[in-house]
């Protein structure tokens, strides 16, 4: 027995359908965040709700419209058979006919549920992601483990900048000097260990105390032949009558016992001194006179010394000595004796005191 359908209802179902996937498509399209409107598992399959699906991944009979023809109710003949009216192009129009079992569950699974396709990479950007190649380039903005990008060490290429590209260098160099032009050709002194300028780098030769620097930054020995200035000689003794130092002291006492060897002398531009002696008698071997100086004419220091004779009528010198740096001042000068037996009484005619 042959049973009737109505294939006006049929192809209305089919419309009803298509308009209702339709609708629910531009609906879910138009949902700016898809979590605005989203729905409880709870309501699965309830009125008002969304489909469920079962063991077969399809929406239960119980859900699907009464209008919507079962496989039970083609009695048998082939379903292709009433399919005579579906049209292939319809189906291909439709953006996703699928979507009607669409579980919003599902959907907020999805690890970014708001990709864009826009966003897909190109297929050497997609063959980089494998792992396997992909060129990097301006638009190849995706990086693997593999990606040659990972591994290039990105030395710069040599350049050079101008001062005024790099900030602030001009004015923070401005006040400032390389430590590598201390003390050289075109460069700046250096200060020694008491902060004064080396002599060596104030002029060419030799200083040896004897010369002056000119102004060609030259060591010189002063014009005139002589080396050295001319002495100054101060008389620190005289007698005429050449008068004797009884039983001159083995300790060391100042002249004939006496203060009258005392007077001031200005060492300040002086750099050596000597004692001269005119002795007429005999001293005992060994004995001494010195010039000694002080500052508060209280404390006594070495300045020169000259050695007595055992032959009478001698002129005595002593050496040259270099004037200590505590004498170079307005000092107290004096005369002493030293080394004597206590019984020898050396007389003396002269005593001087020379220094240059």
């Amino acid at each position: 027995m042959t049973q009737a359908y109505d294939r006006a209802a049929i192809w209305k179902a089919v419309r009803d359908a298509k308009a209702t996937l339709d609708g629910s498509l531009a609906q879910h399209n138009a949902v700016t965040d898809p979590h605005t409107g989203y729905q409880k598992e709870s309501e699965k399959g309830i009125a008002s709700g969304y489909a469920s699906l079962d063991g077969a991944v399809t929406v239960p009979d119980a859900q699907i419209p009464a209008g919507i023809t079962r496989d039970s109710e083609h009695g048998g003949f082939s379903p292709a058979g009433h399919h005579v009216a579906f049209v292939q192009a319809d189906h291909d129009a439709l953006p996703n006919p699928h979507h009607v079992a669409f579980i919003q569950a599902d959907h907020d699974a999805l690890p970014n549920p708001h990709h864009s396709n826009s966003n897909d990479p190109i297929t050497g950007e997609k063959q980089g992601l494998a792992g396997t190649d992909g060129v990097p380039s301006a638009t190849n903005k995706y990086v693997t483990n593999s990606d040659t990008r990972n591994s290039n060490a990105r030395t710069p290429t040599s350049h050079s900048h101008a001062e005024a590209d790099v900030t602030n260098l001009v004015t923070d160099l401005a006040a400032k000097e390389a430590t590598a032009n201390k003390g050289v050709v075109s460069g700046y002194a250096s200060l020694d260990s008491t902060t004064k300028v080396p002599v060596a780098q104030l002029g060419t030769g030799t200083p040896d105390g004897t010369r002056f620097l000119k102004d060609d930054m030259t060591w010189t020995v002063p014009a005139g032949g002589g080396s050295i200035p001319t002495p100054i000689c101060i008389t620190l003794w005289q007698d005429a009558s050449l008068a004797s130092w009884a039983n001159m002291p083995a300790a060391e006492t100042e002249f004939r016992n006496a203060l009258n060897t005392r007077t001031k002398v200005d060492l300040t531009n002086s750099t050596q001194s000597r004692i001269t002696v005119r002795q007429a008698i005999v001293a005992y071997a060994g004995s001494q006179l010195k010039v000694k100086y002080s500052t508060d004419d209280a404390t006594w220091y070495d300045l020169c010394v000259v050695s007595l004779s055992t032959i009478a009528n001698q002129t005595l010198a002593g050496t040259w000595t270099n004037v200590p740096a505590g004498a170079k001042a307005d000092v107290f000068v004096r005369v002493v004796g030293i080394g004597g037996n206590g019984t020898a009484d050396p007389s003396f005619g002269l005593i001087t005191l020379q220094v240059k």
